[in-house]
């Protein structure tokens, strides 16, 4: 009898599975114990940029950019948060970025995520592996 086990982000081959809203490989191992694991192709790209909102409380989408993973870091200049999320984003519902800090990313496309500052002219740098 195989059983199926959860491992890591998910690849482009293979079976996977998505519990929610996060995709995983999924390894089966036979009866014998024998494993096996569809391999995520690796990153062979690398993308970097900046996204800066103009106006305090009005959202910005983020370039387009195929992507395996994506890091965002606040500027370290900026004079508040940064407030990141879907296309509803706001200082109410997203999750926070302070002045410096770095958050990573699993996702498939970085215009998937909508900026939002405190104050005008604050900025993430971006980098997308694809």
């Amino acid at each position: 009898m195989e059983q199926a086990i959860l491992l890591g982000a998910a690849s482009a081959s293979g079976t996977v599975v998505t519990i929610d809203g996060i995709a995983y490989n999924v390894a089966l191992v036979n009866a014998a114990g024998s494993l096996f694991v569809a391999q995520a192709a690796a990153a062979t790209t690398i993308t970097t940029g900046r996204g800066t909102v103009a106006a305090a409380g009005t959202r910005v989408q983020l370039a387009a950019n195929a992507a395996k993973a994506v890091r965002l870091r606040a500027l370290t200049t900026n004079v508040g948060n940064i407030y990141f999320g879907n296309v509803g984003v706001t200082s109410a519902n997203g999750d926070i970025l302070a002045p410096g800090e770095v958050v990573p990313l699993s996702i498939d496309n970085l215009n998937r995520i909508y900026i939002d500052a405190d104050t005008a002219a604050n900025a993430v740098s971006w980098t997308v592996l694809n």
